[in-house]
């Protein structure tokens, strides 16, 4: 995440905007929703056939990087902008702030493991789905 953008958002750290519920509601939605929307999608696009699926791609792969769209830090700070006033404001940041640190970390460790067993050739047929079996 760009040093600039953090500086630029001015998050106010606390515990009653951590916990508060748009914080929470922001960061359930970062973390949980896009990469739900991102792998629905992917699923459709490919049942519709516009779209195929690389044969060597397995959909723990898509999944694992679909939860690095949770980390749409500057942009989300942006439509919080326009959304909230100021006093909800600074929980929707500390929401995206907390998201971006979560999904990026989750990611990168997903990410990580599944290249490693990949490269490791600890990769299961059945992480293919069962289509490709």
């Amino acid at each position: 995440m760009p040093i600039f953008a953090l500086a630029n958002a001015g998050v106010k750290l606390s515990w009653s905007n951590l916990v508060h519920p748009v914080s929470v509601a922001v960061a359930i939605a970062l973390v949980v929703g896009k990469p739900v929307g991102v792998i629905t999608m992917c699923w459709l696009a490919e049942r519709a056939r516009l779209g195929t699926r690389p044969t060597d791609l397995p959909w723990s792969m898509i999944a694992a990087a679909s939860v690095l769209t949770g980390i749409g830090f500057t942009m989300s700070i942006f439509i919080a902008g326009l959304a909230f006033d100021s006093a909800t404001l600074d929980a929707a940041k500390v929401g995206i702030l907390s998201a971006s640190v979560l999904s990026g970390s989750v990611g990168l460790v997903l990410l990580f493991s599944l290249t490693t067993r990949r490269r490791h050739g600890l990769v299961v047929a059945a992480e293919h789905g069962p289509a490709d079996a």
